[in-house]
């Protein structure tokens, strides 16, 4: 993805970025720095290394702090877009974006101070 985007060079052909399921918070982190220039939005959410298993936002929020800090340092704050919710339950979603929001704060806090 990368190659493609620095091929294209163009400011209007951009990306999206999630972590690849069942990669480390470091490999995660690194491919997001990498493809940083070119960030459109962030789709959030937590599986199982296993790539069976959706689990609640709450569950990776060590993680997603971590690449919320990285995304929000380096450029405003992207669009972030919830992905998947455990069981594909609709009725979880008011609870994973007031989730996704107390994230956002805590990486926005520790990213200041």
């Amino acid at each position: 993805t990368l190659q493609l985007l620095e091929e294209i060079g163009h400011p209007c052909f951009r990306s999206l970025w999630q972590p690849q399921v069942g990669s480390s918070d470091e490999e995660a982190l690194d491919s997001l720095r990498k493809v940083l220039p070119y960030l459109q939005h962030l789709h959030v959410f937590h599986w199982e290394p296993d790539f069976q298993n959706r689990r609640a936002l709450t569950v990776g929020a060590t993680r997603w702090i971590r690449f919320f800090k990285l995304a929000v340092g380096a450029t405003s704050p992207p669009p972030l877009l919830i992905e998947f919710l455990l069981h594909d339950d609709p009725k979880l979603l008011v609870r994973e974006a007031a989730t996704l929001r107390h994230l956002i704060e805590e990486s926005q806090e520790s990213a200041r101070g």
